[in-house]
């Protein structure tokens, strides 16, 4: 069923104040139909015009004028016209036509009419119902899917009071309303109360001006909204308040339609009949006298003709006041925001309030801000702003807002549209410092709605892992700050406190601590000279954890990470970090992100898959690795306990999967990934470390990753360390005593005889008896590169030291197994060539001054 209400706005809509018009257009209709019904003026012009041709050239004829009526239907887009669903004037005429269609079969059926003609006319009105029936179906729709339409702009006072309700989708902004309110949310009640007393308790015999005066965006316009109702409301029974409100001074170019604009207003809101022609003429004549001080214009003034200006003048002014006298009325003319009017119009008024506009039973209501007034009269004008106080006869002030007031209705505002964005309470502390700084700085309503529809929207809605807090604070900085927020991006390297080793410009300069020093003083001195910039130093403290709070330089710009919690930057992406920094300018993403979200997603995954989920690692270079497993040793606290154990088994698992690529002052993928499990095994119980213990306990080929694992408990004086001690000296004793070749294929990985030998470190000659068993020509090559340490600086240096000789290779011939084997592979070869350089002078053992093998890049081992 379709709507009634939507029938009757239909209807409503169709003959919007058109009822009469629709009546006797319809009636006109009429009576031409029944002229030309009578006078049979279609059968005279057939038989006359047509009846005279064949029946093919009247066919022909007959599709000419259809054709020519098709085309100019389609010519004036009247067939277009039936296809839009909002009401257009077609309806209209549809309507008439249909009234014409039933007048005329009642007058066939009050004639008594037997002929096929009222047949006819029942048919086309029908087909015309049911064209009117399709258009009110089509209206029907058209409102169903108008009311699913949802505004993304709210009141200010909805959004103070949390009254409103976001859209689902999480993309539509929440925009303010900048247009004029009716309520008053600044506890202005006084002001409010003097501007309404003195204009309905003022009876002035002649024009009375009340000036309201406040700064721009004090709220003077809602000041007068509420006046303006609070008089509708209270209207005398004795007299009537007539509201002139329409007029806005700063559309007029020049006096005369200044002038004009403003008896119209007058005369159309008091409902005055006066020749709008006769006003025109008059008006033209009385701008060009206040507009002028010309001898030419005064003297042609004063030799008008009897009927001159004067007379005019003072025949407009007779009849409006006879109008208001006879009518007990009270014009109250509300003229807002004069100060954005042209200079001239602005004089122009004052003249004509004075001289012209001084209509008895007359308030004019000025709003301007005094300052700007004052500028234009003595800047602009070159005339003593003093003019003003002869015009007005009362000046009512608008007071600065209560400073506590603002904040806390600011504040209240940000907090409720925040957590309309953001739909998380817990998170809402983090805004907390961003809150109190956009509120202690906004020095206006209109600022502070102008500001919310600029920088909230793109921060909160867009899809980004950035931090929001850190992100809306940035935009904050740049919508009131250019010049500081171009100066952070452009001087990161003072700002960035997390991670400067990841960025090779942060990174030097920071080496060069004292000169580095000096330059962060030397900025953040320059930075604190202007008292703008002090407006954001909370803000920018907490954003950059190198900025104190007085803006001086932190006293410890070095690679040393300030108190902030290195978790905490990588879990929320903060802009500290040398690795997003560029992506708070941006909006963009980088691989920093995009592994960070990997892992995230992959703990998620663990937490929550029934079968537990294979780390994905294999496409990611040593770089990506080491991020990778740093991100995840960060996160390590969001593993659900239930889940710790299978992580530690699988990280162990496939951990010679992990790049073991080393680099300056930072762990490689693999020891870090071995870092994590031994923080897991401390966090396991007594039955987990069992278990533990049970699926590890033969793994041999990773006697080296246990030795690491003991070695982070023992630093960390672990839970399980003694379990795990067992543990290892458990497979070091099984390997010797059983002999198991740490080189046979499924259990050879480089270097992993080191954990073998750290536990028999001091126990020489057993490692020398279990090497005598195993060594042979075809693992000769695997044992000499378990036998090569190396270090980092500017380069990777190789090289075989006396202790590892000592301990792995004494008693062994290696000369002969190499001379039975020589090498063949480029490692074989590079494995040699470090091992001669270790055994200078064909020494039995490597010199303590021995020449290591220097190389720019890591050389990987393939052995």
């Amino acid at each position: 069923m379709y709507s009634i209400s939507s029938i009757k706005n239909y209807f409503s809509l169709t003959f919007k104040n058109k009822k009469l018009s629709c009546i006797m257009t319809s009636l006109t209709f009429f009576a031409l139909l029944i002229i030309a019904d009578e006078l049979n003026l279609l059968s005279r012009l057939y038989f006359h015009y047509i009846a005279i041709f064949s029946l093919n050239i009247q066919i022909i004829l007959l599709i000419i004028t259809f054709s020519i009526i098709v085309i100019l239907l389609v010519k004036h887009q009247v067939i277009k016209a039936l296809s839009v669903t909002s009401i257009v004037l077609i309806d209209y005429y549809l309507f008439v036509l249909c009234l014409v269609l039933v007048e005329y079969s009642i007058l066939l059926k009050f004639i008594g009419y037997q002929g096929c003609k009222i047949y006819i006319v029942i048919v086309l009105i029908i087909l015309l119902a049911l064209v009117i029936l399709a258009r009110i179906i089509a209206f029907y729709f058209t409102r169903m899917q108008s009311e699913e339409y949802k505004s993304t702009f709210y009141d200010i006072c909805d959004i103070y009071r949390n009254n409103f309700i976001k859209a689902d989708n999480t993309n539509v902004p929440i925009l303010v309303e900048e247009r004029d309110v009716h309520y008053d949310l600044l506890n202005r009640g006084h002001i409010i109360d003097s501007l309404f007393n003195a204009i309905t308790y003022s009876k002035p015999d002649l024009s009375y001006v009340i000036g309201l005066e406040g700064e721009w965006g004090s709220g003077k316009t809602t000041i007068i909204n509420i006046v303006k109702d609070g008089i509708k409301e209270n209207n005398s029974e004795h007299y009537e308040y007539v509201i002139v409100d329409k007029f806005s001074p700063w559309l007029y170019e020049n006096q005369e339609a200044f002038l004009l604009g403003m008896f119209d207003s007058i005369l159309e809101a008091s409902g005055i009949n006066y020749s709008f022609l006769q006003s025109r003429k008059s008006i033209a004549n009385i701008s060009e006298f206040l507009s002028s001080n010309r001898t030419s214009s005064i003297i042609k003034t004063l030799f008008c003709s009897q009927h001159g200006l004067s007379n005019r003048i003072n025949d407009i002014k007779a009849e409006i006041n006879r109008y208001l006298e006879n009518n007990n009325k009270v014009i109250v003319f509300f003229i807002d925001d004069l100060d954005r009017s042209e200079p001239e119009n602005i004089v122009f008024l004052f003249k004509a309030l004075s001289l012209i506009l001084d209509f008895k039973r007359t308030i004019y209501v000025l709003s301007y801000d005094p300052e700007q007034i004052s500028k234009i009269f003595e800047c602009e004008l070159k005339i003593d702003k003093r003019y003003i106080e002869k015009i007005i006869n009362m000046i009512v002030k608008l007071d600065t807002p209560n400073t506590n007031n603002l904040k806390g209705i600011y504040s209240t505002c940000l907090r409720n549209i925040l957590s309309a964005y953001e739909n998380k309470p817990e998170k809402m502390e983090n805004y907390d410092l961003l809150i109190n700084c956009i509120s202690s700085n906004i020095n206006n309503m209109r600022n502070f709605k102008r500001l919310i529809n600029s920088i909230l929207y793109t921060p909160m809605v867009n899809e980004t892992h950035l931090y929001k807090p850190d992100l809306l604070g940035l935009e904050y900085i740049k919508y009131c700050n250019r010049e500081l927020y171009q100066k952070i991006y452009e001087h990161k390297i003072f700002f960035v406190s997390h991670d400067g080793i990841d960025d090779q410009e942060i990174y030097s300069a920071q080496l060069a601590s004292e000169e580095f020093q000096e330059d962060a003083s030397t900025f953040f001195a320059d930075l604190n000279n202007k008292s703008e910039n002090k407006l954001y130093i909370n803000l920018l403290s907490d954003m950059f954890p190198n900025t104190s709070k007085d803006f001086s330089a932190n006293s410890q710009f070095d690679r040393v990470q300030p108190e902030r919690d290195t978790e905490e930057v990588a879990e929320n992406v903060r802009i500290c970090s040398a690795r997003y920094f560029d992506l708070y300018f941006s909006y963009l993403t980088n691989d920093f992100i995009d592994i960070r979200n990997n892992v995230i997603n992959y703990i998620y995954k663990i937490n929550n898959d029934a079968i537990f989920p294979d780390i994905n690692i294999s496409d990611m270079n040593s770089d990506k690795q080491k991020l990778y497993f740093e991100y995840f040793h960060l996160f390590i606290e969001k593993i659900s306990p239930q889940k710790r154990l299978s992580t530690a088994i699988t990280f162990f698992k496939c951990m010679y999967y992990v790049d073991d690529s080393s680099g300056f002052f930072y762990f490689s993928a693999r020891r870090r990934a071995i870092l994590i499990i031994s923080n897991l095994l401390n966090k396991l119980n007594l039955t987990e470390i069992e278990d533990f213990i049970l699926k590890v306990s033969q793994a041999y080929s990773k006697i080296a990753i246990i030795y690491q694992i003991l070695r982070n408990m023992e630093r960390d004086n672990g839970t399980h360390l003694t379990r795990i001690q067992e543990l290892y000296k458990n497979m070091c004793d099984t390997i010797v005593s059983k002999k198991i070749d740490l080189y046979l294929n499924e259990n050879y990985h480089f270097h992993n005889i080191i954990g073998l030998l750290a536990h028999y470190e001091k126990s020489t000659k057993i490692i020398k008896d279990y090497m005598l068993n195993i060594i042979s020509t075809r693992n000769i090559y695997r044992v000499l590169g378990d036998a090569i340490s190396f270090n980092i600086g500017n380069n990777y240096n190789y090289y075989i030291s006396k202790d590892t000789y000592n301990l792995l290779l004494n008693g062994i011939d290696i000369d002969r197994f190499i001379r039975e084997h020589p090498p063949k592979t480029d490692s074989e070869k590079f494995v040699l060539s470090v091992y001669q350089s270790s055994n200078q002078e064909g020494n039995e053992v490597p010199c303590t001054s021995s020449t290591p093998i220097n190389l720019s890049e890591e050389f990987l081992f393939n052995l």
